[in-house]
């Protein structure tokens, strides 16, 4: 098996690879990238037996390009593409939140691989190394990922209301100004809930405070 796991080509400049597997006048950055995994792949495809596995993680920005690639360096081959969740709360670039990466599997004509009795979606109670069951991960309120701090939305740190006599969430209240501290006191019954991180940082929420919180609940989506 062989296992890479190569730049996504996001834009980021902290890698560097030698110009000489580039055209000096090829400005197109896919382009670039492409020449720069076809040299390495078709080190891989003289390394693969054939019952060999190559494995490449990649994400969005590539994952076509990538796909076209694999098909015409190793066309006797079966390629398969998986999802991988990353990360359950999702990471927002563009317009849509998303949590996964891909994998691309490229099995070699003689490769085989067992079934799991096990659909990887239907949630199922078993216990984890604790004894305790493992549950859904439900999304939080809280923002995370980027811009999770409240310094960067200044207009999305401001308290939930609750109800302790009934257990139910009450309201939202209005955003507070950055350079004013959280009151968590009670008042009139009900008690404020800021968005606070774990390590006692503040952040915003994901929803404006105009949103009805039980619309979020029901519809986080949106």
């Amino acid at each position: 098996a062989i296992y890479i796991d190569p730049p996504y080509n996001t834009g980021a400049r902290d890698w560097k690879y030698d110009n000489d597997y580039v055209a000096s006048d090829d400005d197109y950055r896919h382009s670039k990238w492409l020449a720069f995994m076809e040299r390495r792949l078709k080190i891989c495809r003289e390394l693969m037996r054939s019952d060999a596995t190559l494995v490449a993680t990649i994400d969005e920005h590539e994952v076509n390009r990538l796909g076209v690639l694999l098909d015409q360096l190793v066309p006797e081959s079966t390629r398969q593409l998986v999802t991988i969740v990353n990360n359950p709360k999702g990471v927002t670039q563009g317009y849509l939140s998303r949590v996964e990466e891909y994998a691309f599997f490229v099995f070699g004509p003689d490769a085989r691989i067992g079934s799991v009795d096990d659909d990887l979606l239907t949630h199922r109670d078993m216990a984890d190394a604790e004894g305790e069951l493992q549950r859904p991960r439900w999304k939080g309120l809280l923002r995370s990922g980027d811009d999770s701090l409240r310094a960067d939305r200044k207009d999305m740190f401001y308290p939930v209301w609750f109800d302790e006599s009934t257990g139910r969430l009450s309201h939202a209240g209005e955003a507070l100004p950055l350079d004013e501290t959280p009151d968590f006191s009670p008042q009139d019954g009900l008690t404020p809930i800021w968005p606070i991180r774990r390590d006692m940082k503040e952040g915003p929420t994901r929803a404006a405070p105009r949103r009805s919180i039980l619309d979020y609940a029901l519809h986080p989506h949106l």
